[in-house]
């Protein structure tokens, strides 16, 4: 095998990561309703979608049928995870599976960025360069969102499949007394 080869199946495995960054997000952040964890998932959701045709762009036309593979997994495992999995764990271990899985994207990027530049494939190695500048960031946003869950055991404990989202198990002189998290949100791109 050559490096070629290593930059197809990254890209594929890429392709899955980002449709779940698109998707699977947007999932659990209406899961939880209006909260801090579901605004930086929300906000993840929204880089994913709106750098997802640069994506395409950089990984070629040669690419079309692995990345469409790479979509047609992801498809299957989020769908598992949304009628079986979600259904059974609670809100704060979906929100924590949800982020391991963006780690896990972050990491494919990574190595994806090192093979395509050491291939001559600098379109592609600057496309993950952008795209973790500003992941890195929305991911670390959304880390420290975790910690909301501490200040509201009822949400975090609620099951994640509930079709009431996670805010409605906490009654309205509770959610009053939650001491804010501090969130850091990151510059804009412009």
């Amino acid at each position: 095998m050559d490096g070629t080869t290593l930059v197809d199946k990254l890209v594929r495995e890429l392709a899955q990561s980002e449709f779940d960054a698109r998707l699977h997000t947007l999932r659990q952040a209406r899961r939880l309703g209006p909260c801090p964890p579901a605004d930086a998932l929300a906000a993840i959701s929204e880089h994913a979608t709106s750098t997802w045709p640069g994506f395409l762009a950089a990984a070629g036309r040669r690419r079309a049928i692995g990345i469409e593979i790479g979509r047609f997994v992801a498809r299957v495992f989020s769908a598992t995870r949304h009628f079986a999995v979600d259904l059974v764990i609670d809100a704060q271990r979906a929100y924590r599976g949800t982020l391991l899985g963006l780690v896990h994207g972050l990491d494919c990027a990574r190595l994806l960025r090192a093979a395509a530049a050491r291939c001559g494939e600098h379109g592609l190695a600057r496309w993950c360069d952008q795209m973790l500048e500003d992941r890195v960031e929305l991911l670390e946003v959304a880390a420290n969102a975790l910690l909301w869950f501490a200040e509201v055991p009822d949400v975090a404990l609620h099951r994640a499949g509930s079709r009431r989202p996670a805010l409605a198990a906490v009654d309205e002189a509770t959610l009053a007394t939650i001491t804010p998290v501090i969130v850091m949100t990151p510059p804009t791109a412009s």
